[in-house]
């Protein structure tokens, strides 16, 4: 699979990260197009991550409760419908190339 473009949404500032995946959306062009993020419900499980003093803590918590926050937030979805983006999952969209594989044309 090629890709178009790649953005990753994890790396955005908190405070401005759905405007900067509305942007995002809003820009693209046609192609195949992969936004990374890392999100995660705010369960247990994800505290356990590590403790709130480590430095993963921001990574593992904040980072993550934020990217799912973008990612249901009604802008992001109004801003995909807008553009004519169709969401899917990168499983869905077969086998990539791997390492001493050629890629398949």
């Amino acid at each position: 699979m090629r890709l178009d473009s790649l953005w990753h949404l994890s790396l955005q500032e908190q405070t401005t990260k759905v405007d900067a995946l509305v942007q995002c959306v809003l820009g693209l062009r046609e192609g195949v197009h992969m936004i990374v993020a890392h999100p995660a419900l705010d369960r247990p499980e994800l505290r356990q991550l590590c403790s709130p003093s480590s430095r993963r803590w921001r990574w593992a918590v904040d980072i993550r409760l934020s990217d799912l926050a973008a990612l249901r937030d009604p802008r992001f979805r109004r801003a995909c419908e807008d553009s004519g983006v169709t969401l899917t999952s990168l499983a869905a969209c077969g086998p990539g190339p791997r390492p001493g594989r050629p890629e398949e044309s």
